[in-house]
Protein backbone atom coordinates (compact mmCIF):
# COMPACT_ATOMS: atom_id res chain seq x y z
CA UNK A 1 0.00 0.00 0.00
CA UNK A 2 2.87 2.36 0.77
CA UNK A 3 4.64 1.49 -2.47
CA UNK A 4 1.46 2.33 -4.41
CA UNK A 5 1.14 5.61 -2.50
CA UNK A 6 -2.10 4.67 -0.73
CA UNK A 7 -0.51 5.28 2.68
CA UNK A 8 2.47 7.44 3.54
CA UNK A 9 5.65 6.39 5.32
CA UNK A 10 4.49 7.11 8.92
CA UNK A 11 1.19 5.32 8.28
CA UNK A 12 3.02 2.30 6.88
CA UNK A 13 5.33 2.30 9.92
CA UNK A 14 2.26 2.39 12.20
CA UNK A 15 0.82 -0.59 10.28
CA UNK A 16 4.05 -2.47 10.99
CA UNK A 17 3.59 -1.82 14.71
CA UNK A 18 0.01 -3.05 14.51
CA UNK A 19 1.19 -6.16 12.68
CA UNK A 20 3.62 -6.86 15.53
CA UNK A 21 0.68 -7.09 17.91
CA UNK A 22 -1.67 -8.74 15.42
CA UNK A 23 0.59 -11.70 14.74
CA UNK A 24 0.26 -12.67 18.40
CA UNK A 25 -3.28 -13.88 17.82
CA UNK A 26 -2.10 -17.05 16.08
CA UNK A 27 0.17 -17.98 18.99
CA UNK A 28 -2.60 -17.17 21.44
CA UNK A 29 -5.17 -19.28 19.58
CA UNK A 30 -2.72 -22.18 19.30
CA UNK A 31 -2.07 -22.00 23.03
CA UNK A 32 -5.73 -22.28 24.04
CA UNK A 33 -5.62 -26.07 24.05
CA UNK A 34 -1.92 -26.37 24.76
CA UNK A 35 0.00 -27.00 27.95
CA UNK A 36 0.93 -24.42 30.58
CA UNK A 37 4.32 -23.65 29.01
CA UNK A 38 2.78 -22.88 25.61
CA UNK A 39 0.13 -20.67 27.22
CA UNK A 40 2.81 -18.78 29.11
CA UNK A 41 4.97 -18.38 26.00
CA UNK A 42 2.03 -16.96 24.04
CA UNK A 43 1.20 -14.50 26.82
CA UNK A 44 4.84 -13.44 27.15
CA UNK A 45 5.07 -12.87 23.40
CA UNK A 46 1.96 -10.70 23.52
CA UNK A 47 3.15 -8.67 26.53
CA UNK A 48 6.59 -8.20 24.98
CA UNK A 49 5.13 -6.87 21.73
CA UNK A 50 2.54 -4.63 23.40
CA UNK A 51 5.22 -3.06 25.62
CA UNK A 52 7.37 -2.53 22.55
CA UNK A 53 4.59 -0.76 20.68
CA UNK A 54 3.78 1.40 23.71
CA UNK A 55 7.30 2.79 24.00
CA UNK A 56 7.47 3.15 20.22
CA UNK A 57 4.29 5.25 20.15
CA UNK A 58 5.91 7.63 22.62
CA UNK A 59 8.94 8.04 20.36
CA UNK A 60 7.28 7.37 16.99
CA UNK A 61 8.27 10.48 15.00
CA UNK A 62 11.80 10.79 16.44
CA UNK A 63 12.32 7.08 15.64
CA UNK A 64 11.14 7.59 12.05
CA UNK A 65 13.56 10.52 11.77
CA UNK A 66 16.38 8.28 13.05
CA UNK A 67 15.57 5.66 10.41
CA UNK A 68 15.59 8.41 7.75
CA UNK A 69 19.05 9.55 8.91
CA UNK A 70 20.43 6.00 8.82
CA UNK A 71 18.86 5.02 5.48
CA UNK A 72 20.10 7.02 2.49
CA UNK A 73 17.57 8.60 0.11
CA UNK A 74 14.11 9.83 0.94
CA UNK A 75 11.21 7.59 1.96
CA UNK A 76 8.91 9.65 -0.28
CA UNK A 77 10.37 7.88 -3.30
CA UNK A 78 8.36 4.66 -3.86
CA UNK A 79 11.52 2.77 -4.81
CA UNK A 80 13.24 3.71 -1.52
CA UNK A 81 10.23 3.31 0.77
CA UNK A 82 10.49 -0.51 1.17
CA UNK A 83 14.08 -0.11 2.42
CA UNK A 84 13.01 2.50 4.97
CA UNK A 85 10.16 0.30 6.19
CA UNK A 86 12.41 -2.76 6.42
CA UNK A 87 14.94 -0.79 8.45
CA UNK A 88 12.17 0.64 10.63
CA UNK A 89 10.88 -2.86 11.40
CA UNK A 90 14.34 -4.35 11.99
CA UNK A 91 15.55 -1.44 14.11
CA UNK A 92 12.32 -1.43 16.13
CA UNK A 93 12.75 -5.13 16.96
CA UNK A 94 16.43 -4.76 17.85
CA UNK A 95 15.82 -1.74 20.09
CA UNK A 96 12.78 -3.42 21.64
CA UNK A 97 14.82 -6.50 22.54
CA UNK A 98 17.62 -4.32 23.90
CA UNK A 99 15.22 -2.31 26.07
CA UNK A 100 13.06 -5.16 27.34
CA UNK A 101 15.71 -7.82 27.95
CA UNK A 102 16.27 -6.38 31.43
CA UNK A 103 12.55 -6.84 32.20
CA UNK A 104 12.37 -10.52 31.25
CA UNK A 105 12.20 -11.68 34.92
CA UNK A 106 9.33 -9.24 35.58
CA UNK A 107 7.51 -10.33 32.41
CA UNK A 108 8.03 -13.97 33.40
CA UNK A 109 6.57 -13.29 36.87
CA UNK A 110 3.58 -11.56 35.32
CA UNK A 111 3.01 -14.45 32.91
CA UNK A 112 3.29 -17.00 35.74
CA UNK A 113 0.68 -14.99 37.64
CA UNK A 114 -1.60 -14.84 34.57
CA UNK A 115 -1.27 -18.54 33.77
CA UNK A 116 -1.52 -20.24 37.10
CA UNK A 117 -0.05 -23.62 37.93
CA UNK A 118 -2.88 -26.13 37.92
CA UNK A 119 -2.67 -29.05 40.29
CA UNK A 120 -1.51 -32.04 38.33
CA UNK A 121 -4.24 -34.62 37.94
CA UNK A 122 -2.67 -37.99 38.38
CA UNK A 123 -4.74 -41.10 38.39
CA UNK A 124 -2.15 -42.94 40.41
CA UNK A 125 1.29 -42.48 41.85
CA UNK A 126 3.88 -44.80 43.18
CA UNK A 127 4.57 -43.98 46.75
CA UNK A 128 7.14 -46.71 47.24
CA UNK A 129 9.10 -46.49 44.00
CA UNK A 130 12.35 -44.67 44.27
CA UNK A 131 13.26 -42.77 41.09
CA UNK A 132 16.97 -43.37 41.66
CA UNK A 133 16.53 -47.06 40.83
CA UNK A 134 14.16 -46.75 37.86
CA UNK A 135 16.80 -47.85 35.40
CA UNK A 136 17.02 -51.41 36.70
CA UNK A 137 13.96 -53.58 37.25
CA UNK A 138 15.60 -55.92 39.76
CA UNK A 139 16.22 -53.00 42.13
CA UNK A 140 12.54 -52.06 41.93
CA UNK A 141 11.28 -55.53 42.86
CA UNK A 142 10.88 -54.90 46.60
CA UNK A 143 9.34 -51.48 45.98
CA UNK A 144 6.91 -53.03 43.49
CA UNK A 145 5.97 -55.69 46.06
CA UNK A 146 5.20 -52.95 48.60
CA UNK A 147 3.10 -51.05 46.05
CA UNK A 148 1.14 -54.21 45.15
CA UNK A 149 0.62 -55.04 48.83
CA UNK A 150 -0.67 -51.51 49.48
CA UNK A 151 -2.95 -51.77 46.43
CA UNK A 152 -4.35 -55.05 47.78
CA UNK A 153 -5.00 -53.48 51.18
CA UNK A 154 -6.72 -50.53 49.55
CA UNK A 155 -8.87 -52.82 47.39
CA UNK A 156 -9.84 -54.93 50.41
CA UNK A 157 -10.72 -51.83 52.41
CA UNK A 158 -12.90 -50.52 49.58
CA UNK A 159 -14.64 -53.89 49.22
CA UNK A 160 -15.26 -54.09 52.99
CA UNK A 161 -16.79 -50.61 52.90
CA UNK A 162 -18.98 -51.65 49.98
CA UNK A 163 -20.22 -54.73 51.89
CA UNK A 164 -20.85 -52.67 55.02
CA UNK A 165 -22.89 -50.03 53.15
CA UNK A 166 -24.96 -52.62 51.30
CA UNK A 167 -25.55 -54.82 54.34
CA UNK A 168 -27.45 -52.06 56.14
CA UNK A 169 -31.24 -52.26 55.90
CA UNK A 170 -32.66 -49.49 53.72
Amino acid sequence: MAYKGWVDYPQAAAIILGENIGTNITAYLASLTANKAAKRAARAHFIFNVLGVVWMLLLFYPFIALVDRIMPRLPGNPDDLPNHLALFHTLFNLVNISLLIAFVPKIASLVEWLVKEKPERRLSHFKYLNNTSWGSGELNFSEAQQAIRKLGELGKSMFDQFLYIHSKPH
